[in-house]
């Protein structure tokens, strides 16, 4: 190098850049660390939401969400979190009369979560669960003009090409194209939905838009499914079920067969017990005998398994069939006690009052039980047979004294004779016994004192009863009637201006509470 000559940048040392390069790094440091900063005061709000939203303060919750968004406004995951809080302020009975506002907020909250993740697929079900909302208020609030500018079709549509086989997104689906009346789409959606998932029919069965039309489109799916391989056990079951809705029994027999050739395991006793009533609605008595008597021998409840069997026998319109069933079973397996019973019953149903009658008379000789006696006392009033009647059913109340269904019997067979003292007592034990007051009991005990014109105490009774059930204005009337009966006007009047109050326009009641008004 020359001397005297400057000295080139490169050749200047570490100290020239020193300064610029340390500012830089420490630029960085606190973009960082205010990011960082952002991220922990954001995740602090997104925590404290969660705990008073589990205290059930939506608001508050609200409240810290909206601040962690402030702190981070491009984080999908908040903005959810957020509509979903708005979702639940919205269909809360404290707020009932926002509902229409909060679903708007978490309409928009949703589409912003959407928009800053398209691929989030909760978001997208939230955005047309929000706007479907928002088309059902419109439909109720102004009919004129529904749906108006709501169309929630379109966001289940994005929903569910991100998630195509999610179940309860085409449940969702469903639910909204049945509230705005859309037939056809609602079919499809029905349709689409049991093809991919077969066990759906279980749930859709039970749903309140179930109709005939929604059967034949869960049909149509479910034989794609088998078709398609998907889940053919559960598509044939769920096929059988809607054919025995549509009475349609060798259909249902049919699908039930091929869904049992799709399991890995031997058909179980309750399977071969409906198979074996199938086949008595078809008439087939014979491979129905061979599949109750198959249940039996896996049976490790046998007297449980029979009632069942019976059951098929009497519902199919073959009660009288039941009884050389029952001969094979005996010979075939040793039955416990009791399950005679069954056959007495079989008898009964088929109207062959003597040979049911004989049966049980000669078990209870043998060893008295109080169901023998209570189907004697059953056969004895299909014959009308009172007094017969009253002997058995008072031997199975003394030998069960707190079964409930005895007791009533034996009360409506005391009251239709006349024995209203005997009744009573039946009564104050029902009364006496029952796990939660009812209004009725008391009633019926008010109707019965009445009838004896032990007036003070039916009024006493129609006052319990209109306490249990204040709303109903009969109980009152009754006990302004039994009151005036006894000639107290002042408890009468009493009595009938608390019916009128309950139920105003009731006339009737109007015009007793005027004469007694008059009378005082």
């Amino acid at each position: 190098m020359t001397p005297g000559a400057p000295i080139p940048a490169y050749a200047q040392g570490p100290s020239r850049f020193r300064y610029p390069l340390a500012a830089l790094i420490l630029l960085g440091a606190a973009v960082s660390f205010y990011g960082l900063s952002c991220r922990l005061a954001a995740e602090y709000y997104r925590y404290r939401a969660n705990v008073v939203l589990e205290s059930g303060h939506s608001g508050l919750a609200a409240q810290a969400l909206r601040q962690a968004i402030g702190l981070m406004p491009r984080d999908g995951g908040m903005h959810k979190a957020l509509a979903s809080i708005y979702d639940r302020m919205g269909q809360s009975v404290v707020f009932k009369r926002q509902n229409r506002m909060w679903a708007k907020k978490a309409k928009a909250a949703f589409a912003e979560a959407f928009r800053l993740n398209p691929l989030d697929a909760e978001a997208a079900i939230g955005l047309a669960r929000a706007e479907s909302r928002l088309e059902q208020f419109q439909r109720a609030f102004d009919p004129g003009r529904a749906p108006g500018p709501y169309d929630a079709r379109p966001y289940f549509k994005s929903a569910l090409a991100l998630r195509p086989n999610g179940i309860p997104f085409h449940f969702a689906l469903i639910q909204h194209l049945d509230r705005i009346s859309n037939a056809k789409e609602s079919g499809e959606a029905v349709e689409r939905l049991c093809r991919i998932y077969p066990a759906a029919y279980d749930t859709l069965r039970k749903a309140p838009y179930w109709k005939a039309e929604t059967r034949a489109a869960a049909a149509r799916g479910l034989r794609k499914a088998i078709d398609s391989g998907i889940d053919p056990r559960t598509a044939h079951f769920s096929l059988s079920a809607i054919a025995v809705e549509e009475g349609q029994w060798d259909l249902a027999a049919t699908h039930y067969e091929e869904a049992l050739e799709h399991q890995s395991r031997a058909p179980g006793s309750a399977q071969n017990i409906k198979l074996g009533g199938f086949y008595l609605r078809q008439n087939r008595l014979g491979p129905a005998q061979e599949r109750f008597l198959d249940s039996l021998a896996g049976s490790r409840t046998m007297e449980k398994d029979l009632t069942p069997i019976y059951q098929a026998y009497v519902q199919s319109g073959h009660a009288e069939d039941f009884n050389p069933f029952y001969d094979r079973a005996r010979q075939r397996f040793s039955l416990p006690p009791g399950t005679d019973i069954l056959l007495a019953r079989s008898h009964l149903a088929a109207k062959q009052y003597g040979p049911a009658r004989r049966l049980l008379e000669t078990r209870s000789a043998e060893k008295p039980t109080p169901r023998a006696w209570y189907w004697l006392a059953r056969i004895a009033e299909a014959e009308k047979d009172w007094d017969r009647m009253e002997l058995a059913i008072q031997k199975a109340t003394v030998l069960d004294p707190g079964n409930v269904e005895y007791r009533k019997i034996f009360l409506r067979l005391l009251m239709r004779q006349g024995k209203y003292r005997t009744a009573e007592t039946q009564l104050d034990w029902l009364i006496g016994s029952a796990q939660a007051p009812s209004a009725a009991l008391f009633h019926e005990r008010a109707q019965l004192r009445y009838r004896q014109e032990r007036y003070a105490e039916a009024a006493s009774d129609w006052q319990a009863a209109a306490r249990l059930e204040p709303r109903r204005a009969d109980f009152w009337a009754h006990a302004g009637e039994a009151a005036t009966k006894q000639g107290d006007w002042r408890r009468a009047e009493e009595y009938y201006r608390r019916a009128v109050n309950v139920s105003p326009k009731n006339s009737r009641y109007q015009e007793q509470l005027r004469r007694l008004q008059g009378a005082g």
